[in-house]
């Protein structure tokens, strides 16, 4: 009896312990109050075999930390050749065309950003 009771306790606890949804995405429309971000995220194809974008409205609160992920440069220590490496950026330094992944939870019943890291394409030197 008692296992039982072990094994549903975690059960319980892990389904408290969800991660936060992702949402991962090309920044179409920045809000110029920095209050929110519109992403389109791609989902599942539609008929014809075309992609269907789902545009997502998200929130950003004084509490979302921002990020901008790079590669690291070649003289950089940072163990791995070619890591990425992240540095905090504001909600100004968003921009249209910009890929995120946003991880977000429901606040009033709209997403609200709790963290946002930014990837931008570089050239690569030839």
């Amino acid at each position: 009896m008692s296992r039982i009771a072990l094994a549903l306790g975690c059960l319980i606890l892990s389904s408290a312990v969800e991660a936060a949804p992702r949402y991962s995405g090309t920044i179409v429309a920045v809000d110029p109050a920095g209050s929110s971000i519109t992403l389109n995220e791609l989902g599942a194809g539609v008929p014809g075999g075309r992609n269907q974008e789902i545009p997502r409205v998200i929130g950003l609160s004084p509490g979302t930390t921002l990020l901008l992920a790079a590669r690291a440069a070649d003289s950089e220590e940072t163990g791995w050749r070619g890591e990425y490496t992240e540095s905090p950026i504001a909600a100004t330094d968003l921009k249209p065309g910009d890929f995120a992944t946003v991880e977000a939870e429901t606040r009033d019943g709209r997403l609200v950003a709790i963290s946002v890291v930014v990837v931008r394409p570089t050239a690569e030197p030839r």
